[in-house]
């Protein structure tokens, strides 16, 4: 990590808002990596985080993995990595390759 930049890791043991524990919020991913509610949404819409569910009040619903997955994320942003280059990134990782 660079020098002076925040480490987005250590709100993760917070206790997010809602009933199911291992279940966050839109807000909880925001506030538990240190972003914003749009930084969120940002990457729901390109495609690298996908909502497990939806609340009754239709709030969108993300598994904790899903939360590493942001912080990973985040994290390769910072340090240059286009969306595309994380997109491959996230392919290779989950085909299960190592280089």
């Amino acid at each position: 990590m660079k020098s002076g930049t925040t480490d987005r890791r250590r709100g993760e043991s917070s206790t997010p808002s809602g009933e199911d524990p291992e279940l966050l919020t839109t807000g909880d991913m925001a506030r538990l990596s240190q972003s914003t509610l749009r930084t969120v949404r940002f990457y729901e819409e390109a495609g690298l985080l996908s909502p497990v569910g939806r609340r009754d009040g239709g709030h969108r619903l993300f598994a904790r993995h899903d939360l590493v997955k942001l912080q990973f994320v985040l994290d390769l942003r910072e340090e240059g990595l286009s969306l595309q280059d994380i997109r491959g990134l996230i392919a290779l990782k989950r085909s299960g390759v190592t280089p």
